[in-house]
């Protein structure tokens, strides 16, 4: 009975790590194919004019928008001490990007109440841990 058992064991255990592994692969390689896409094309000149920020997203929870927290820092007016400035944007996104990743966003035509940005480029992917 003690060599059946180590054959089952050996059979499941490459079986569940394969499956694993492809997951992975087949949920990131779309997001990565789609960014690259996106950073080797330039945006046309009609859009150029256009205002851009660069922010983290901070909520992913709904489905084609994201939140993205775009921070400037500028000096006091008369301290001079730098000061750090956030604003939240609802952007739309079609790249399927995740919190904590860098995204390009520019602004679009009012697509709801609160989303007038588009999300543009993934500029770097969140680390997870």
């Amino acid at each position: 009975m003690a060599k059946e058992t180590t054959k089952t064991t050996e059979t499941k255990k490459p079986a569940t790590t394969t499956r694993k592994r492809a997951s992975k692969k087949e949920a990131e390689a779309p997001v990565k194919a789609q960014a690259q896409f996106r950073e080797s094309r330039p945006l046309p000149e009609y859009l150029e004019k256009r205002r851009t920020e660069v922010g983290r997203v901070v909520s992913d929870k709904m489905e084609k928008t994201v939140v993205v927290l775009v921070e400037r820092k500028k000096p006091h007016p008369l301290y001079k001490k730098i000061m750090r400035r956030s604003v939240r944007f609802m952007a739309h996104d079609e790249m399927g990007s995740a919190e904590g990743d860098t995204v390009r966003i520019i602004e679009s035509r009012p697509m709801s109440a609160h989303k007038r940005w588009q999300v543009i480029e993934i500029v770097a992917k969140a680390v997870k841990l």
